[in-house]
C-alpha cells in the first residue's frame, strides 16, 4: 500500500482537501523523483561496468606495452655493450676479427690469425685476450699437437663483422 493510499484514508478526517492535495502532490513528485533516481542508479551501474572492463582492457595492454619497453631496453643495453665493445677494440683485435672474415671461417688456430698478421705473437694474444673480454670470440678447443688454441667466434662476434662491414 502506498502514501497515496494511505492519504486517502484519512483524506476528510484529518485533513482537509488543500492539505490532502499538497500532501499528495508532494509525495507524487517524491514518487517520481525516487523512480528517475532508481533510472539514473541503474544506468550509473551499466556505465561503471563498463568503465570497470575498459580498465581491465587497459590494464593488460599497459602490462604487455611494459613487456615490450623492458624487452627493448634488454636489447639495447646488449646493443650499447656490443657497441661498445666494437668501438673500444685496438687495431690488432679489429685486424683479428677481420682474419676470420677474410679466411671465411668461424673458427681459427691462433696460428693460423698470427701467421696472417704482421704483429707479433704478443700483440696477437693480447688482441685475442680483448676479443675474449669482449665475448666476440672464445676458445673452442687446443690442439694437443701443435699446442695451438682455437678460437670461434660468438654470435656477438659475428654480428660485429658485420656490422663492421656496413661502414
Amino acid at each position: 500500500m502506498g502514501i497515496t493510499e494511505a492519504l486517502s484514508g484519512i483524506k476528510g478526517k484529518v485533513l482537509d482537501a488543500a492539505h490532502f492535495e499538497l500532501l499528495k502532490s508532494a509525495y507524487d513528485l517524491q514518487e517520481k523523483n525516487i523512480k528517475q533516481l532508481q533510472t539514473s542508479n541503474v544506468l550509473l551501474k551499466e556505465q561503471v561496468e563498463h568503465i570497470k572492463e575498459e580498465n581491465r582492457g587497459l590494464r593488460d595492454a599497459n602490462e604487455h606495452l611494459e613487456k615490450i619497453v623492458q624487452e627493448l631496453q634488454q636489447r639495447i643495453k646488449e646493443y650499447k655493450h656490443q657497441a661498445s665493445a666494437s668501438n673500444q677494440l685496438s687495431k690488432v683485435a679489429y685486424a683479428i676479427l677481420n682474419t676470420y672474415a677474410e679466411s671465411d671461417e668461424t673458427e681459427l688456430q691462433k696460428d693460423h690469425i698470427s701467421s696472417m698478421l704482421e704483429y707479433t705473437n704478443i700483440k696477437v694474444e693480447a688482441g685475442i685476450s680483448e676479443l675474449v673480454a669482449a665475448k666476440l670470440i672464445r676458445q673452442t678447443r687446443t690442439s694437443s699437437f701443435n699446442r695451438s688454441a682455437a678460437y670461434g667466434l660468438t654470435a656477438a662476434g659475428k654480428k660485429c663483422l658485420v656490422t663492421d662491414e656496413s661502414h
